[in-house]
């Protein structure tokens, strides 16, 4: 993302990460080291959107994102194992996620999903920035 200048602090085993954008920052915070849990994994414990104002930063990191294009992992895939096929990775064990894989939930049906279930009308520019 440009002009978006990116910051990872770590204190202890909290790694805190803060996206500083032209129009605001935003912040998410994940707990690593877990011991008995899980001594590789992590939990995220703060989220980027804490309050309606960080939607304005979050909507402008979305419509400033720049996509690269690479498809060599695709045909190495496809020359490996002789055709098409699906490949997937680990899945998060967040039932929200486990939603979307299933069930083909993205972004923007999550939001509207959200949004019908009556969250602030501040969901509704968000819902609009990820449509195009």
């Amino acid at each position: 993302m440009p002009n978006v200048k990116v910051e990872t602090r770590t204190q202890g085993n909290i790694v805190t990460t803060i996206y500083d954008a032209p129009v605001g920052s935003v912040s998410t915070k994940e707990r690593k080291r877990l011991g008995r849990i899980s001594d590789t994994g992590s939990v995220q414990i703060e989220w980027m959107t804490k309050d309606v104002a960080d939607y304005d930063v979050v909507i402008y990191m979305i419509e400033n994102t720049i996509f690269h294009r690479d498809d060599t992992t695709y045909y190495d895939l496809v020359r490996d194992l002789g055709a098409d096929d699906i490949v997937r990775g680990g899945e998060s064990s967040r039932p929200t996620t486990r939603l979307s894989v299933r069930f083909g939930f993205g972004l923007l049906k999550r939001v509207t999903l959200a949004f019908r279930n009556g969250l602030p009308s501040s969901t509704s520019t968000l819902m609009s920035s990820t449509s195009s």
